[in-house]
């Protein structure tokens, strides 16, 4: 916490600086770390997705996930298409419906969907193809329907 008025003004601009470079670069969410201390803004109500929200003592951790996140259910590759197609399943900024297939995660040569499990936009993939994803991990994010 700022020990001062001083300190808690230049964390207010610090965090308003954040959120301008956010929407800036069209980010759901920011985070950062300087002197041991770490913020982090999520944008349009956002929440923090449940194992990622950041400790009170501001330790090293995952970034914050802005949203639901959408998780991975093997440890594997993950792939932004299926095994019949090199075309992307879904894109950033499509609707999604509850039970879609967004993804694949490659495990022992077998290709295993990654499904939404709530209807909303697709905001952001957490991962870049070819990279490997362990169980649990979040791999996308999806904006709930207002």
């Amino acid at each position: 916490m700022p020990s001062n008025a001083c300190e808690s003004g230049e964390l207010a601009l610090a965090v308003e600086d954040l959120v301008a470079l956010a929407e800036r670069e069209g980010l759901t969410g920011i985070s950062i770390t300087r002197n041991g201390r770490k913020v982090s803004v999520c944008l349009n109500g956002a929440p923090v997705a449940g194992d990622n929200a950041l400790s009170a003592d501001g330790g090293d951790g995952p970034a914050p996930v802005c949203g639901h996140a959408i998780r991975s259910g093997f440890v594997g590759v993950f792939h932004r298409h299926n095994e019949r197609s090199q075309d992307f399943l879904v894109n950033v900024g499509d609707r999604v419906e509850a039970g879609r297939v967004i993804a694949c995660v490659e495990s022992m040569r077998v290709m295993n969907e990654v499904i939404v499990d709530m209807s909303g936009t697709l905001t952001e993939f957490l991962v870049q193809g070819g990279e490997i994803v362990e169980y649990g991990q979040p791999v996308a994010t999806v904006s709930p329907d207002d």
